[in-house]
């Protein structure tokens, strides 16, 4: 048998990440001593003999970047160059992966070194990118999680895992044509949008009057702690926080 196959099925065998790693919990941060069993089954394996390698390869000639952006816009996630992050693809997790997120297109582009120690970029399949992680935030693919609610896809940061509801924030931008000494630019504005999943639905809040309508009984608890407006990100997590324990303390007094 390969080498390399065999050091994979060994290293599957012994150190595969637990399944708990692929769900919504945000505390999904390896230690010191699992990133080291990692680098090292990266580096004896080589990451284009993984599954990251069934992912859509760039032709060589810059095709993910061949667009003329306006100015300092880019399509990417907060940077134009790529965060050393991590990410759970086809259920197996990598880590120590050059990652950039499009917020545009709603995909990822990786760059992967071959045994020749020649960097690649790739496109990940979106269908098998269960999460990841950049710039020390995580990511959800809200395309695995069940949804009867406000049709949302893609990924998705998680602001706050509870025992009761999640909270979320979509991040994306709108593109727009630009004429600039004469050629077309395309400029890109950012947006974003939170999101309570809550009863397998998304629900979209930006202010504590929508908050009222889902949780009606603790009306006067969401008025101590807001203003009005859902626009402070520490208020919000400490008044759904609060939300969560009330409401985990009412279900076990049932």
């Amino acid at each position: 048998m390969n080498y390399k196959i065999t050091l994979y099925i060994v290293f599957i065998t012994m150190f595969t990440v637990p399944l708990h790693l692929c769900s919504q919990s945000s505390s999904s941060k390896l230690t010191k001593h699992d990133e080291a069993i990692y680098r090292w089954f990266d580096k004896q394996i080589g990451l284009e003999n993984t599954l990251l390698y069934n992912g859509y390869l760039d032709d060589g000639d810059a095709y993910f970047e061949k667009e003329n952006a306006y100015k300092d816009s880019h399509r990417y996630y907060n940077q134009f160059d790529f965060y050393e992050g991590s990410l759970i693809y086809d259920n197996q997790f990598f880590n120590n992966i050059n990652i950039k997120y499009d917020l545009f297109e709603e995909s990822l582009l990786l760059t992967l070194k071959n045994s020749d120690n020649n960097l690649r970029t790739i496109r990940p399949l979106n269908n098998k990118v269960k999460s990841f992680s950049i710039d020390d935030k995580y990511f959800v693919n809200i395309d695995f999680l069940e949804n009867n609610g406000e049709v949302l896809k893609g990924y998705a940061e998680l602001l706050l895992n509870t025992a009761n509801f999640n909270f979320y924030r979509k991040h994306f931008k709108q593109k727009n044509e630009v004429w600039s000494t004469g050629k077309l630019q395309y400029k890109f504005s950012y947006k974003s949008q939170d999101f309570l999943y809550y009863k397998n639905e998304f629900i979209r809040i930006n202010k504590s009057r929508q908050l009222f309508k889902i949780f009606p009984e603790y009306k006067k608890v969401i008025k101590e702690y807001s203003n009005g407006k859902m626009n402070n990100d520490k208020n919000t997590i400490v008044l759904l926080k609060r939300l969560n324990m009330l409401m985990s303390k009412k279900a076990n007094s049932l």
